[in-house]
């Protein structure tokens, strides 16, 4: 329990304050100088959201393009993944998974970390597109590190 004790001379006031952080999901009692009252703590919300749009942005025609849209090969472009964010305030990232044939073994990538609070934000990840090429992948939402949802799209490169 935290205590701490004040003097004040008579006719003295002073704010006193204090952050409690609960342990479990449950109603604490506080009390004060013989002044009492609760408060009740909940178990946090699961993490949920969801992708619900993929773009990508090439900066030289500067023009954001659905994720359909034949991207040029060798080139750095911008994916945007536009998230619904259905839960509480959460840390979301997109992250996918691909066989490296030099490394002889399954890699995962993760765009940066985003916060978003809750209703729609975007998570912008800027990539190399690498030569002409036509594949499917499956990028996995991520908040705080738990999966939420996925969406795979085919992705053509020429």
């Amino acid at each position: 329990m935290a205590q701490e004790t004040i003097t004040l001379n008579p006719g003295e006031s002073q704010v006193v304050s204090f952050e409690a952080i609960p342990t479990a999901a449950k109603t604490y009692q506080v009390s004060v100088n013989g002044l009492s009252g609760s408060f009740e703590a909940f178990e946090a919300a699961p993490p949920s959201g969801e992708i619900m749009e993929i773009t990508w942005y090439d900066e030289e025609e500067e023009v954001w393009h659905p994720i359909s849209d034949p991207m040029p090969r060798m080139k750095t472009v911008t994916q945007r993944f536009r998230v619904s964010n259905t839960g509480s305030r959460a840390t979301f990232k997109i992250g996918y998974c691909y066989w490296s044939e030099f490394q002889r073994k399954w890699i995962w990538t993760y765009s940066p970390s985003v916060d978003i609070e809750p209703g729609e934000g975007d998570i912008d990840w800027r990539i190399w597109t690498g030569g002409a090429q036509t594949i499917s992948v499956t990028f996995y939402l991520f908040s705080d590190d738990t999966e939420v949802d996925s969406m795979t799209v085919t992705i053509t490169v020429l």
